[in-house]
């Protein structure tokens, strides 16, 4: 049932506006923030200074003995690279520019990767998910599950936003030193047993941004600028345990820390096409909020 539930989230999940005029991937000479004050610029946006991504050093300066050991540290570092000498990026680029922008596409020596967190935005809302399951479901269940009806969907898929379609599928969030393809920055347990899930958020230039952008709203502005938080049980027509009701509210007024004006909401306000967390949710919205 939980998988019902994440592949609604993948309806809504690119849309986008607007396109960047390039017609070459020229991420090596053109910096990660020059690309989108170019992007911002185009739309006459105040560009915001992301975080300087962190990369690998070249296949080159790694002074390898063989391609194996090579390899090997290459996924150690960071798993989700492609290899520019293996997957040749041009096509996806390409196919992305089509319409679109190369604002995904982050380039740097032998290596290359999609950036799918480079539009989040400054924190403003909390979604709140139910599981629609049994209680005693585990996060790396979840995780398989998310990575199933998400990503691998989103890898086979025509999508040219930017267009993936064929490569190997991959989150590019890293927690605990583990690729996590969970959509939820929080999951609370009936019992009120918080488990973390993507990392919730960044400062940038004194503004606190979401910082792994979960896909879990089914509208891609939305999981920009929201942490999202699930419940685990089936709550269409319950209410939620108090000991749970208590955790998320813990979470909550913690996250009102930095951003006291933040917005709570049920999923089903973003997607029209499901229920979730249950439509007796304004009735227990209070005790978390």
């Amino acid at each position: 049932m939980i998988i019902l539930i994440i592949v609604s989230a993948l309806i809504c999940l690119i849309g986008l506006a607007g396109a960047i005029n390039a017609s070459a991937f020229e991420t090596d000479k053109m910096t990660k923030e020059e690309l989108i004050n170019k992007y911002h610029s185009y739309h006459q946006i105040t560009p915001v200074l992301r975080p300087t991504v962190t990369v690998p050093p070249s296949l080159v300066e790694l002074k390898r003995p063989n391609a194996d050991q090579a390899e090997l540290i290459i996924k150690k570092q960071r798993p989700y690279y492609y290899l520019k000498t293996e997957v040749d990026p041009e096509p996806y680029i390409q196919a992305t520019l089509a319409e679109k922008r190369n604002l995904w596409f982050v380039s740097k020596g032998n290596y290359w990767y999609i950036d799918w967190d480079a539009e989040r935005l400054p924190f403003e809302i909390v979604v709140i998910h139910h599981s629609e399951g049994p209680s005693n479901v585990t996060v790396a269940e979840i995780n398989q599950g998310c990575k199933e009806s998400l990503y691998t969907r989103r890898y086979a898929s025509g999508n040219n936003d930017p267009y993936v379609k064929g490569l190997e599928p991959h989150s590019g969030h890293m927690v605990n030193g583990q690729e996590s393809f969970l959509p939820y920055h929080y999951i609370v347990y009936p019992d009120g047993t918080i488990k973390k899930g993507l990392n919730a958020l960044t400062s940038i230039n004194g503004v606190w941004y979401v910082d792994q952008v979960g896909w879990h709203a089914g509208n891609w502005e939305v999981n920009c600028k929201s942490l999202s938080i699930l419940l685990i049980g089936d709550y269409s027509n319950a209410t939620p345990p108090s000991a749970q009701l208590k955790a998320v509210k813990k979470i909550i007024t913690g996250l009102k820390f930095f951003n006291p004006n933040l917005e709570v909401a049920p999923h089903y306000q973003f997607n029209s096409q499901t229920n979730c967390p249950g439509w007796p949710f304004e009735q227990w919205q209070s005790k978390i909020s």
